[in-house]
């Protein structure tokens, strides 16, 4: 079953123009994955790239750089959060477009590891930066309290949440492009 196209040219996008042998035309399911790579691609670089950042902001132990950093990531969040929810949104339209089984087991783990994601960003990453805020809040701009020298000390656990958060989303991007078990 192939799914209806549109033509730029016709939605009003770009001037339409003799063919210089190739279809100007795209599909609807390439226009909706165009959108859900785009605004998971901007979800990731924003959370993950703010991440690296705060990490390495707090290895140099400078309180005004971490309170701007936290600020940062503080106006940035919420639009990494719309991000993720439209590129969701916009691969479920995707999937649908494309006639995908939503129960395929590729799509079943995808929908597990975003899960996962998710919870580790709202149950670790989340706490986790909200005690480094307060923290660096409460020190002096001379140097780093003790507190916050213990939030940024972390624990192993940190190491081991990075690592697994990190391998969650490659495992995810891998689900995504590879699809294993079928379509």
């Amino acid at each position: 079953m192939s799914s209806p196209s549109f033509s730029l040219a016709r939605c009003g996008v770009i001037e339409a123009t003799q063919s210089v042998g190739y279809d100007e035309s795209i599909s609807w399911v390439s226009f909706w994955k165009f959108l859900h790579i785009a605004c998971m691609f901007g979800a990731v670089a924003l959370v993950v790239g703010g991440g690296v950042i705060n990490g390495l902001i707090q290895r140099g132990k400078d309180v005004r750089a971490i309170r701007s950093v936290i600020a940062a990531e503080g106006r940035v969040a919420p639009v990494a959060g719309v991000l993720m929810v439209a590129g969701i949104i916009f691969g479920f339209v995707t999937a649908i477009a494309a006639d995908f089984d939503l129960t395929a087991p590729w799509l079943l783990i995808s929908y597990a590891l975003v899960l996962a994601i998710i919870l580790i960003g709202a149950l670790y990453h989340g706490p986790q930066g909200k005690k480094l805020g307060e923290a660096a809040a409460a020190s002096p701009d001379s140097g780093p309290s003790s507190e916050l020298l213990t939030v940024i000390g972390g624990t192993r656990r940190s190491l081991l949440v990075n690592v697994v958060d990190s391998f969650l989303w490659l495992a995810l991007i891998f689900v995504m492009v590879i699809k294993p078990f079928g379509l």
